[in-house]
């Protein structure tokens, strides 16, 4: 039996979108594209577009390419500039034109040009999930942002949780992500511990005269010395909250409540703790200053 799976539902999808169903609408835009037929091509994607949210199999980078070539091919027909991206997605995933060659020489020039489009697309790395596995156009594990690609959730048995088809220009579908791993410095090794040296003791010079009083040295460096703590601390602060939002968040989205609950507070905390540091670090200096003067 076929369940629809959430992204399914939230599309408001009444029956699964089943294998069946997309080999049928694929080979009518096929037949369609060979008789020039653009309207019933463009009608077979779009219905391929708008059932793909209810599919609940794992889709194939084949059926995938097919897709979006003969979509692309029909919007370059109606001189649509939208048909490039849909075509640099289709030459990614199948490089060679099922046609019998030569291509017509403006689709030749247009599929060279679709060609250069997917060259200069870095595919970006994906948030893993809280459970299962994410597989992008069928195949890999990163989404070529700015094209349209297909993203799919799946379970640990295996079954598909959701489908999304990802438009350009769309936003990156919101999903449940792994809670980041805690950020742990690594282990620093103790230093041995040397015998103490036996000290003769000397004996005291005498003194004439009243004896200056003469400030300890001690206070500035416990101050100087917490103060480079707190610096070090909040630098490092400030360089986990960088590295999670590099690692978790793609651009400017990253998963919901990521940035507010951990990213902006730990910088936060860090530019207070490096503030505070420098504050202890320079009373910390200002007071050996003033105990070297003095003894002078």
């Amino acid at each position: 039996m076929l369940v629809l799976t959430a992204a399914a539902l939230a599309s408001g999808c009444e029956t699964p979108f089943t294998r069946q169903s997309l080999g049928a609408l694929l080979a009518d835009a096929e037949v369609a594209d060979r008789a020039l037929a653009i309207d019933d091509v463009l009608a077979s994607t779009a219905a391929i577009r708008d059932g793909l949210p209810c599919a609940a199999f794992r889709l194939e980078a084949a059926e995938l390419a097919s897709f979006y070539r003969l979509r692309g091919w029909a919007l370059f027909t109606n001189e649509d500039a939208g048909s490039r991206p849909w075509l640099a997605t289709a030459y990614g995933l199948q490089p060679a034109h099922p046609y019998s060659p030569p291509l017509p020489p403006a689709m030749q020039a247009e599929w060279d040009a679709a060609s250069a489009a997917w060259s200069q697309v870095d595919p970006t790395p994906l948030a893993p999930p809280a459970s299962g596995t994410l597989v992008v156009n069928g195949r890999d594990s990163a989404a070529p942002v700015g094209l349209p690609w297909v993203l799919q959730h799946f379970g640990p048995d295996g079954a598909v949780r959701d489908t999304w088809l990802v438009a350009p220009g769309d936003p990156v579908p919101t999903y449940e992500v792994a809670a980041p791993e805690p950020m742990v410095p690594d282990p620093v090794a103790p230093r041995p511990v040397e015998a103490p040296v036996p000290v003769e003791p000397v004996p005291p010079v005498p003194v004439e005269g009243p004896v200056s009083k003469r400030r300890s040295g001690a206070p500035g460096a416990v101050l100087a010395g917490v103060g480079a703590v707190g610096v070090g601390a909040g630098a490092a602060l400030w360089t986990g909250a960088n590295l999670g939002y590099a690692r978790y968040c793609v651009g400017d989205v990253c998963p919901a409540g990521f940035y507010e609950d951990r990213v902006q507070p730990q910088r936060t905390v860090g530019i207070g703790t490096a503030a505070v540091g420098s504050a202890l670090f320079a009373t910390g200096v200002a007071w050996l200053a003033t105990r070297t003067r003095g003894e002078r």
